[in-house]
């Protein structure tokens, strides 16, 4: 069955792939060539996943039908992310944007945040919403959605939590060495 992971950009969908990824062992796919892959074989390249299930990475869905797992991050917090990313991207990383230059990609970046929402909101099919910060807080309560809502079954939550900050780091280098993008961690700028 194909589901899939719905978030604007900068939400933490990578991570939450990972996730999805190593304690499932469902195979995920993203939207760029580099990551189009399932994440855990560019770092273990035997890694093993369960076949017949699939989630696909989206930013906005259309005429599509299965399972929908929607991943939300306040607005706010997510725009700022975005536009940084947004300067980062147009090369322009030292160069100061007045707010002039900001206002477009700003609203634009507003109404899309909106309409990835209603896209959650609209769907038709099994879904569940999850919290970013729920991510990082407690773990385990992902595995409780996830089961009740799609059937997911854990392999090995366990030995994710145990090994936690590991994972982190992981899928840090995944985002960004391998995306060669930058990344912002608890307010403080990051790259590669």
């Amino acid at each position: 069955m194909k589901y899939y992971l719905l978030s604007f950009p900068r939400s933490g969908n990578t991570f939450m792939r990972y996730i999805i990824e190593r304690i499932y062992r469902i195979k995920t796919f993203g939207l760029s060539e580099k990551t189009a892959g399932p994440l855990i074989q560019y770092i273990e390249p035997n890694f093993e996943y369960i076949e017949g299930i699939e989630v696909m990475k989206r930013h906005n869905i259309t005429d599509e039908t299965g399972g929908l797992i929607y991943l939300e991050r306040p607005k706010k917090e997510v725009v700022k992310r975005y536009l940084l990313s947004y300067n980062y991207t147009d090369k322009k990383v030292n160069k100061i944007r007045s707010k002039r230059e900001y206002s477009i990609p700003a609203i634009e970046a507003f109404n899309a945040w909106d309409n990835c929402r209603n896209d959650f909101l609209n769907w038709p099919g099994p879904k569940c919403a999850i919290d970013y910060q729920m991510i990082i807080k407690d773990i385990s309560v992902i595995n409780d959605i996830l089961f009740r809502t799609f059937g997911f079954q854990e392999t090995g939550l366990d030995e994710f939590i145990l090994n936690m900050k590991d994972h982190i780091a992981k899928s840090l280098y995944i985002y960004t060495d391998l995306q060669n993008a930058e990344s912002f961690s608890y307010g403080i700028k990051k790259s590669n």
